[in-house]
């Protein structure tokens, strides 16, 4: 069992174990990019995004050197084939701000809300302990900052949303 947090201090956990960082920032900007994503992403749209800087042969071998940094670790937790790169969605983890996410798109938006729609938002809102990533940057890659951003914010405006639902309870 992985459980990732990416709200607030980011952290890993497999099996009840903290797991130590990567030697490499850019690794674990990887994995938690490959986290959040819903479907596999071609190797070559990675390696530009990671590193934009590079030309295409040297991106190409600087992924192959991230994805072979995450495999210690994460080998469960990723399919990797020659095109693609993805998160297994099939194997057991909990990413914290896919589950917020999820559970606050499931509480009906009712009014007035009830005490169970107002007890559901708490429990939603308990998940959120900070912004996306907070605290964590990757110099010279602003693709990936700019994904960052913009999930901040998402996850900022979803955290706003369930406050305002909940103070007008």
């Amino acid at each position: 069992m992985l459980t990732i947090n990416l709200l607030g201090e980011l952290s890993f956990v497999v099996n009840g174990e903290p797991v130590k960082p990567l030697r490499s920032r850019t690794a674990t900007a990887l994995f938690l990019f490959l986290a959040c994503q819903q479907r596999p992403v071609s190797r070559e749209y990675l390696a530009g995004h990671f590193w934009e800087d590079r030309n295409e042969t040297q991106a190409a071998a600087n992924l192959r050197t991230a994805l072979k940094l995450l495999r210690r670790p994460f080998a469960p937790y990723l399919t990797i084939t020659r095109q693609t790169v993805a998160f297994n969605q099939e194997s057991d983890h909990i990413i914290d701000a896919l589950t917020f996410a999820h559970q606050l798109e499931q509480i009906p938006r009712q009014r007035p809300l009830s005490l169970q729609t107002a007890d559901q938002l708490t429990a939603a809102l308990a998940l959120f302990g900070g912004d996306f990533l907070q605290g964590f940057h990757l110099p010279n890659a602003p693709s990936f900052e700019e994904w960052q951003a913009g999930q901040q914010r998402h996850f900022r405006r979803l955290a706003e949303d369930g406050l305002h639902r909940l103070i007008q309870y």
